[in-house]
């Protein structure tokens, strides 16, 4: 079972030809097949697909799935999507549909299982891909946030607000078990304390061999304690 991928992809294509064939794709669940296809025999690959090929072509491991049509503009020729796909973003497949069908593609991904997520651009005028890894506090957060892309920072914001609240979420916890075992270490003081002066006027021998068995976990010695008692009184007596 893959890490799953979530990605937002905008494509603008060039004609209502390309538009048609892509919604067919779309709907036929054959979108990457149809647009980047991986070339293999079939005689030998009866299935239509390969996992180094796979890997190779689409730059991810299997097809899409979970696809959703988000926004259709038939007007202007412009599908917007949100889709998933393992591991990583099929950035192999819309290099292919700029190169080969002038689509021009905006797309941003995130996968929280390896901690990274980033935008990418095909176009006639630009082809990046920008990437970074998630943050760990609020402190690389707000670092991150000043050098991102809006649009990306705009994209992950959902995310940045969760991972906020998951860090205060835990920070609570932390306090939370903190004064725990504040209260724990009070109880047990008070504890050693009440055991220490029971054994020291305690004159019952059974008693005081009970209340050694209790303590042994504590690793005190009571013995050490009441011979340093009684040198204590005996030197106060002497004085």
């Amino acid at each position: 079972m893959p890490n799953w991928c979530y990605n937002f992809a905008i494509l603008t294509c060039p004609s209502k030809e390309i538009y048609d064939k892509l919604l067919n794709a779309i709907e036929e669940k054959v979108w990457f097949e149809t647009f980047a296809p991986l070339g293999l025999d079939p005689e030998i690959h009866e299935n239509g697909w390969d996992y180094n090929k796979a890997i190779e072509v689409w730059k991810t491991k299997w097809g899409v799935t979970d696809v959703e049509i988000l926004n259709q503009y038939d007007d202007e020729l412009i599908l917007e999507l949100s889709f998933e796909t393992a591991w990583s973003p099929p950035t192999g497949v819309y290099s292919i549909m700029n190169k080969n069908y002038n689509i021009d593609i905006t797309a941003f991904y995130e996968e929280e299982g390896c901690d990274f997520f980033g935008k990418c651009v095909y176009s006639k005028d630009e082809i990046n891909d920008e990437n970074y890894e998630f943050p760990s506090n609020k402190e690389e957060l707000e670092k991150l946030r000043k050098v991102i892309d809006s649009e990306l920072d705009d994209y992950m914001f959902p995310t940045w607000e969760r991972l906020e609240e998951d860090w205060q979420h835990n920070d609570d916890d932390d306090d939370d078990d903190d004064d725990d075992d504040d209260d724990d270490d009070d109880n047990d003081d008070d504890e050693v304390n009440i055991i220490k002066r029971e054994y020291l006027v305690e004159p019952d021998y059974e008693y005081n061999q009970d209340i050694k068995r209790e303590f042994i976990e504590e690793d005190i010695h009571l013995e050490d304690i009441y011979e340093e008692s009684v040198n204590n009184d005996i030197e106060t007596l002497g004085k």
